[in-house]
Parts: structure tokens; C-alpha cells; sequence
């Protein structure tokens, strides 16, 4: 009981008041004697990244927030710039990772980190907040939250200031230190780079293939102080590298198959075919918002009746599709089945929810370019990296990789494969041995998503472009030499000069591909390199040159067997 004195209250009943109190622990026991013995702590599950609240807290008297019990619970609550402040009880209590050791059981062997928060309600006669309501939260992560495919390239997608603040208030949760509240480290890679198409930053990660039960699981948590009400807010991203692919069987089911070599097309019947050689014309695939597509232009398409047709991009009559269990085209309703599925632009099939996989294209001729952000200058270039199609890719002598030659024998690409490694940046989680310390230091080049087997670091993961043939190319007609640059006429580019060149390779020759190969010695060349100014010299045995040498190489003078006068041969 507790009794509170007012000397300065007018009416003589309110000089003095009386709380009476029942003190009980923060995890009492059931008492089945008893129903009106509360059984403590109340269970209660909680989303990480979503501030929590209780609807029998009174907010308005004992501040917004409640009491967080225990000190490392897995909240945001470590560091400057920490939502919650444990010592003063103000903030918001944010969830930021799962609780990594189970509930608490036995104080004497369980580490005291579960997430309980006591909420507060005020005293009808004193005015007093009292603890009145322990919840212990079971932290669980968003689903479905908003995904980064790291194959895709797009990271987070742009954080506009008008929504996230500025650049300066935008955080990547991370907290390393497991002695500490909220530990979740940076297992993701995760970091600001510019999104692409944009000015503003994006979220990117580079790993989902790092993270144990006793660290986190695959999310990033952006960390930003609202501009509406200058809060902090989080919203948590799951890391998703790519989407599966997949086949149809003999029965025409699809089914997951990420060894499939198949590619598929859509033809102007809305059918879905498997390819033998090239794709018919037209050939259709789905885009990754569901619109149909053709690869040789920019226009959107609709099934109708009579057959696949255009239609502005930019009209409300552009309709939506996905490809069914069944390897069917079909038009998005509003009640969509759980297995959907789209044909990608290289004619494979993938998931249409992650969509986007380690699949790029590109351009015979040209340098082959790690996706981004593992293009920026801060991640390599790495001498580790390595071409896994050799025949088909040029690894020069600065580790940049070049595409030899398109599609040939009937196919419009080549596909190759180039596998990177990347540099470990600051803050980057890279502790396979779960020692406490990263296994390299920064700067270090590592496999990208080169852990498969979850213990050790093994290849990077197959990055593929499929090559194709520039629209444009120059023409060397039959019968030339090319030695300076020239240009035909009427064309646009050029031949480039080979004659002044330290070094001078054909890297491909299709003729060669198609007639045996380049260790076949009856291919057939399209074209032979020589150098015509450089002087070359072969061993030739003669016994009698004057015989021997064809007339226009005969020397002009004539050899006698006989010991005598030297005559001057006659002219030819």
C-alpha cells in the first residue's frame, strides 16, 4: 500500500491518497486455485521493423513507450543513433532481428534476451504509472516484405527524399556487437549506391547466402527518420539472389529444374513452344510487370482472338499475363493461383515473383561488364575472376573479359559464362568459421554467392550473357587485304587498322565454327591473317638451282659443272 500526501490540494479528500499495489514477477507462474491470478508474461508475436504498441498502455500519461525488461534483447536500442533509449524509456521499441537463443527458461543457464517490454497504466486514484502488463514478444520477420533480387540489378529501387529524408538520414541497420542490444550484422553486403535510371539512392545487397540460425536471416533493415513526423522508421527488404528456372516435363508440367538447358518462346498464338534453333517470328516473351513483349521492339501486346496484337504501352487496354502450372498463357485476374511463372527474355522459364536471374545480354565485340552495382570501381576489378566458356570469352591481360562472337549454326546467341569475385567493403559480415572476427580483411576479393554448402567459401555463382551479333557491322569483301582502317560505301562503321598493331589475333572465325572447329586442320577460314612487311624466310634443299628454282626465281647467271670461265647467263 502506498499512501501520497498533497498539502496544497484545497479539498481536504485529496490531501491524501492511497494505491493499493500487488507486486508480482515479470514471468509468473499460472495458479489454477486461482482465475483471477494473471498468468505472466503475456505471449504475443511482434514484426521486426514494426515499432511496437500495446492498446492497454496509457500512452498519454506514461509516454509512448513501454520498459524493455531486458537489457540485449533483440531491439533497436545500441549506439548514437538507437530508436529506443533503455534508460530513459523513451522512443520507439523496434524489433530488428529474431530471438537467436529461444525463449528464456532457466535463469541460470539461459542467456536473458528475450524481447519483453512492461507496459504501464495509471492509477485512478494517485495518478501513478504503474508496470502493470509484461509481453513477451516472439519477433518475426515480415511476409511477405518487399524483396531485393540481387541479379536484377535494381537493388531496393530509389528512396526519393520526399518519402526517406535526406541521403544523410538513411541508415542501413547494422549492429555487429552480440554483447550489445539488437545485434544483427551485415551478413547482406548491403550498401547505398545510386539506383539505376534515378539520382537517388538505393538499398543493394550482394549476399543471401552468409546467414546461420544463430546470426539473422536474408533482410536488410533500412533505417530512415520520417519526414511527416521526424520518427525513425524502418522498412525491411528480403534478399532473394535470383529466381529459380524451370521446365516442362513430358506431361507439360512446369517444374523446377535449374540445371534446364531448355528456352521456350510464346509465338503469335499465345502458345508456349520449346526451342529447337532459333525462335519463330514474331516470338513473345512476358515482362517482368506481366506485359507481353517482343524482343525486337519496344511495343506491349495482347492475346485476343485472332492471335497476339499491339497495343500502346501507355493505354488502359494493356493487359497482364503469366504462364500457369500447366505451361498455359494466361491473363492476370484478381484471383491469382499460387504458382505463376513467366518466360523471360532469353526464353527461360522463371518464378513471375522473383523474376530476374544471373542472365544478361550482350554484345559481341564488346567488354563483358560485371551486373550492378559489382561494376563500381569500390568491388574490383578481382584477378579471381574467371570465364567458365574460354572458347567463347577473351580474359585479357587487365582482367576485363570480352565477348568473342554471337550466335552461330543456326542459334542468334552464344551464351557465356564469366563467374566474379568482389572486394569486401567496411562493415561487411564475411565469418564462415563463427570465430567472432571476419575470416579476411577488407579489400580482400571473395567469391560472389560462392557458399553453397553454408560452411565454407566455394565458386562464384554462374553469371551468363547471352552474346549476340552487333545490329550494325563493316564488311570485308572477298578478295581484300585489310591492312589501314577503311570503310565501305554507304556503310556507317568501319574496318579498323590492323597494319600499325603491336598485336593482331582472330578471335573467332565463324566459317572455322561451322566446319570443324578451330582444331580441326580441314576448316575451312574465312580469312587468313599474314603480315605482308614482315620478311619471311624458308629452308629450301636444292641440288641443281638452275633446275630446281622455278624460272621467274632462276638466277641470271649459269652454273658449269666443269672447272672453267664463269659466262653471264643470257637474259630470261
Amino acid at each position: 500500500m502506498f499512501l501520497y500526501r498533497d498539502q496544497e490540494a484545497d479539498d481536504p479528500d485529496e490531501k491524501e491518497k492511497f494505491d493499493v499495489v500487488r507486486t508480482l514477477v515479470w514471468n509468473h507462474p499460472d495458479n489454477p486455485d486461482d482465475s483471477s491470478d494473471r498468468k505472466f508474461p503475456i505471449e504475443a508475436n511482434a514484426i521486426i521493423g514494426k515499432d511496437l504498441s500495446d492498446g492497454e498502455h496509457d500512452g498519454n500519461n506514461c509516454g509512448e513507450s513501454g520498459y524493455v525488461l531486458f537489457e540485449n534483447a533483440p531491439y533497436d536500442g545500441a549506439g548514437e543513433n538507437s530508436a529506443y533509449d533503455r534508460s530513459t524509456g523513451t522512443g520507439p521499441i523496434f524489433p530488428v532481428n529474431r530471438d537467436l537463443t529461444g525463449p528464456f527458461k532457466d535463469a541460470q543457464t539461459d542467456p536473458l534476451d528475450d524481447l519483453v517490454v512492461v507496459w504501464y497504466q495509471t492509477s485512478s486514484n494517485s495518478g501513478v504509472c504503474w508496470p502493470s502488463k509484461p509481453v513477451r514478444y516472439d519477433t518475426v520477420w515480415p511476409d511477405p516484405a518487399p524483396k531485393i533480387v540481387i541479379a536484377s540489378g535494381l537493388g531496393s529501387g530509389p528512396l526519393p527524399p520526399a518519402q526517406y529524408g535526406p541521403v544523410e538520414d538513411i541508415l542501413i541497420y547494422i549492429q555487429p556487437d552480440r554483447g550489445q542490444p539488437g545485434y544483427n550484422d551485415n551478413e547482406e553486403h548491403a550498401a547505398f549506391f545510386t539506383a539505376q535510371g534515378s539520382q537517388d539512392p538505393a538499398v543493394f545487397a550482394l549476399r543471401n547466402d552468409l546467414n546461420r540460425d544463430d546470426t539473422s536471416e536474408a533482410y536488410v533493415l533500412l533505417k530512415y527518420i520520417n519526414p511527416d513526423d521526424g520518427e525513425w522508421t524502418f522498412k525491411v527488404f528480403e534478399v532473394v539472389a535470383q529466381s529459380a528456372s524451370y521446365e516442362r516435363d513430358a506431361s507439360g508440367q512446369v517444374q523446377e529444374n535449374n540445371a534446364t538447358q531448355n528456352r521456350y518462346d510464346i509465338d503469335d498464338s499465345g502458345v508456349l513452344l520449346e526451342r529447337s534453333d532459333a525462335p519463330p517470328e514474331p516470338s513473345y516473351y512476358i515482362g517482368v510487370n506481366g506485359r507481353l513483349r517482343n524482343e525486337s521492339d519496344n511495343e506491349c501486346y495482347n492475346l485476343t482472338g485472332s492471335g497476339i496484337v499491339s497495343v500502346s504501352c501507355l493505354s488502359d487496354d494493356v493487359k497482364y499475363y503469366y504462364i500457369d502450372e500447366n505451361g498455359d498463357l494466361q491473363e492476370q485476374t484478381a484471383s491469382l493461383p499460387t504458382a505463376l511463372y513467366a518466360l523471360d527474355r532469353h526464353g527461360v522459364l522463371v518464378d513471375s515473383t522473383n523474376y530476374y536471374r544471373f542472365h544478361y545480354t550482350e554484345t559481341a565485340g564488346q567488354e563483358i561488364n560485371p551486373p550492378y552495382p559489382l561494376n563500381q570501381q569500390t568491388f574490383g576489378p578481382c584477378p579471381e575472376s574467371y570465364t567458365s566458356t574460354p572458347e567463347s570469352v577473351l580474359d585479357d591481360k587487365a582482367g576485363k573479359f570480352f565477348a568473342k562472337n554471337g550466335g552461330f549454326n543456326g542459334k542468334l546467341t552464344e551464351d557465356v559464362i564469366v563467374n566474379y569475385f568482389y572486394r569486401l567493403q567496411p562493415g561487411f559480415y564475411y565469418d564462415l568459421d563463427s570465430s567472432g572476427v571476419n575470416d579476411k580483411p577488407v579489400s580482400t576479393c571473395v567469391a560472389l554467392l560462392g557458399r553453397p554448402d553454408g560452411i565454407s567459401e566455394g565458386y562464384p555463382v554462374d553469371t551468363i550473357y547471352s552474346v549476340r551479333w552487333p545490329d550494325t557491322v563493316p564488311t570485308l569483301h572477298v578478295g581484300e587485304t585489310l591492312i589501314d582502317a577503311m570503310t565501305q560505301e554507304g556503310e556507317p562503321v568501319g574496318l579498323p587498322n590492323v597494319g600499325d598493331q603491336c598485336i593482331v589475333h582472330v578471335l573467332f572465325d565463324q566459317s572455322i565454327a561451322e566446319t570443324g572447329g578451330p582444331d580441326d586442320p580441314n576448316a575451312n577460314p574465312a580469312v587468313n591473317l599474314i603480315d605482308p612487311l614482315h620478311e619471311h624466310s624458308e629452308p629450301w634443299k636444292l641440288d641443281n638451282p638452275e633446275k630446281d628454282l622455278p624460272q621467274s626465281m632462276k638466277p641470271e647467271f649459269s652454273l658449269e659443272p666443269a672447272v672453267g670461265v664463269r659466262c653471264p647467263a643470257a637474259a630470261p
